[in-house]
């Protein structure tokens, strides 16, 4: 006997269809399902994507922080729950969102703090926030600048200097930058360093630009070679919209958001 009182399934969205339902481009769905991010179903001699909306629901709950993991994180500061995160394999790599320059350095400041305390060198690179505002900031908390990059102990660098360095970026210069970076700070003797960029240079519309998230991807497993080194990566509110917020999401193993640190969609 037929069940007529059964729901009928729900019909599959296709890849366009689920891109406008979370408000992402068709390449980022292509990568999160290629990677295992995301699940979806092939269909047809051609295998198109197919996407069911629990499971797209299911997805967003991840972004908007509501697993149990992601309540513990939320209770903590940020290097206690990079550090437990460390403890249990994971690669303490965030994206951090802000609204304006005091919410960026508010929210900064304790991963900055926590480096500068414990003697380990941090390399910074301005982009919203100009050089000479950063070490001003850095003397009201009662530190000195300069010294600090007289000792080593400050690289504070600009997006010409770094992402933008022949006008082009590419994520192969840029995750060999940061390779050499960190290559500095062992051949300095420290196990340990923080490297944190400002990334509205994005809007630059330099060649190469679109690449930032390949890039964001990659620092992940550049950081899997060396422990003890902390990545922060600031996006600007105010500039990024939802889809680039949901790209950098998928790149990073933890996400800082003005009111809660949460997992990212990476992993």
């Amino acid at each position: 006997m037929i069940d007529r009182s059964a729901r009928p399934l729900e019909p599959l969205l296709t890849l366009e269809q689920a891109a406008r339902y979370l408000s992402v481009s068709k390449a980022s769905l292509r990568r999160w399902t290629n990677d295992g991010r995301l699940a979806c179903q092939r269909v047809g001699v051609r295998r198109e994507r197919r996407f069911s909306r629990p499971d797209l629901d299911a997805y967003l709950e991840r972004a908007r922080g509501l697993s149990g993991r992601d309540a513990r994180h939320a209770s903590l500061s940020p290097m206690v729950a990079l550090d437990e995160a460390v403890r249990h394999g994971e690669l303490p790599h965030v994206s951090l969102y802000f609204h304006d320059d005091a919410e960026l350095w508010r929210l900064v400041w304790p991963y900055l703090s926590s480096h500068l305390g414990a003697g380990y060198p941090i390399v910074y690179i301005c982009d919203t926030v100009p050089r000479d505002a950063f070490r001003e900031r850095l003397r009201m908390e009662g530190h000195d600048p300069e010294t600090l990059e007289a000792q080593g102990g400050l690289r504070l660098l600009t997006a010409p200097e770094t992402y933008l360095l022949t006008g082009v970026f590419t994520a192969d210069a840029m995750v060999a930058l940061i390779e050499a970076a960190i290559l500095d700070t062992r051949a300095a003797g420290h196990d340990a360093a923080m490297i944190s960029g400002e990334m509205t240079w994005y809007f630059t519309g330099a060649p190469g630009v679109e690449e930032i998230i390949e890039y964001e991807e990659r620092l992940n497993g550049l950081m899997s070679r060396y422990p003890g080194i902390t990545i922060v990566c600031s996006y600007d509110l105010r500039r990024f919209d939802g889809a680039m917020v949901v790209d950098s999401l998928s790149a990073h193993p933890f996400a800082h958001l003005p009111d809660r640190f949460v997992r990212g969609f990476y992993g």
